[in-house]
């Protein structure tokens, strides 16, 4: 199933940016440390951070577990960062527990908790925090800390992908895809992977790609938009849209002529994101592997 075998990583997973989050919510205190590091002045925004933090603002004590946590003006501590997330979501600062979620889900600057990682993530998504829908989502999807219940990871995902989250879009487009917690329905997929991939989800780009190869989704087959998609995805290190390309190579397919050498490197960017397939393609290819 597609949502099972997409790539969950704290550092950008299936995804691209840093997964943990900045408070730039409605202002409720701390505009000053927000003003500082929207111009990247993170000496400044940590000095001011650390001051109304202190204070008791819990918009700027999440913001200082974020400067904790990207060791932006300060040198990185996630232990601290959690300290942070913490005093800042018990006063239901919603990015604060969404944060707070990453770091049990993942074990960063503490211990991992899938239980604790899915307390904060509803807590955060309860309030409408788009990202912690989506990782709730993925936590039903797959039976992290919770038993496996696909009806309430499309729900959540259903949520965050109408708040325009990338991810949640793609998560969306997949269960829509394998017929997971809803019918069936390609067309939909297609819809939702387009939103994503605009975005420059990868993910979604990757799909999109494989959606045009077989002409899936209502969309005409095209094998020049499909190699477009595909390295828009392979660009941006989806180890599917790399490996993909390599056998695209391998095998001179979609009007692009064999190229044994681009395949090797494409199968080689693949193999080290962690595919498998690629891996054992360049072992196949008589090549070492470096």
């Amino acid at each position: 199933m597609r949502i099972e075998n997409m790539r969950w990583m704290p550092a950008g997973v299936l995804i691209g940016a840093t997964v943990k989050v900045w408070g730039n919510g409605a202002p409720t205190g701390g505009e000053a440390c927000a003003a500082a590091y929207a111009k990247h002045h993170y000496a400044a925004a940590f000095k001011l951070c650390s001051r109304d933090a202190r204070r008791g603002v819990a918009r700027s004590q999440c913001n200082l577990g974020y400067l904790y946590d990207q060791g932006a003006g300060v040198v990185q501590d996630h232990r601290k960062a959690v300290r942070w997330y913490k005093k800042a979501a018990a006063q239901n600062e919603p990015k604060a527990q969404y944060n707070l979620g990453v770091s049990y889900q993942f074990g960063i600057g503490t211990e991992k908790n899938e239980s604790q990682a899915l307390r904060w993530f509803r807590k955060a998504a309860d309030q409408g925090e788009a990202h912690a829908q989506t990782h709730l989502g993925v936590m039903y999807a797959r039976g992290e800390g919770t038993a496996k219940d696909f009806k309430s990871a499309f729900s959540w995902f259903q949520k965050s992908a109408k708040q325009g989250e990338a991810l949640g879009e793609t998560m969306l487009a997949a269960m829509y895809e394998d017929g997971q917690g809803v019918e069936k329905d390609y067309a939909k997929a297609a819809l939702w992977d387009r939103k994503a991939a605009v975005k420059g989800n990868h993910a979604a780009q990757y799909a999109l790609g494989n959606m045009y190869e077989f002409g899936r989704g209502g969309l005409a087959q095209n094998n020049a938009l499909a190699l477009s998609w595909y390295r828009k995805a392979a660009s941006g290190g989806d180890a599917d849209a790399q490996n993909r390309l390599g056998g695209i190579y391998l095998g001179g397919e979609l009007g692009v002529a064999k190229d044994q050498s681009a395949a090797l490197r494409w199968y080689k960017k693949a193999a080290s994101n962690g595919s498998k397939e690629a891996a054992d393609q360049v072992g196949l290819l008589d090549l070492p592997f470096k």
